[in-house]
């Protein structure tokens, strides 16, 4: 099941100076133990390293050339 977040960041006082997104990226393994990102055991699946990547480069390239 799906956990839910709150989401708790100060992320959106950046926004109020420089356009901002926020993502969320999946990187806990199928029938593997929960732990939440702060946690000393959290280790996220490396199958999702590439995704998040690619997503970040994507998303920088889509800007610099709309900027």
């Amino acid at each position: 099941p799906e956990r839910s977040a709150l989401g708790g960041e100060d992320f959106s006082f950046y926004t109020e100076k420089v356009p901002a997104a926020f993502a969320w990226l999946g990187v806990h393994g199928e029938g593997k133990p929960y732990y939440p990102i702060h946690h000393g055991s959290f280790a996220a699946e490396k199958e999702a390293l590439p995704i998040g990547t690619e997503f970040l480069v994507n998303t920088a390239i889509d800007f610099l050339a709309n900027n």
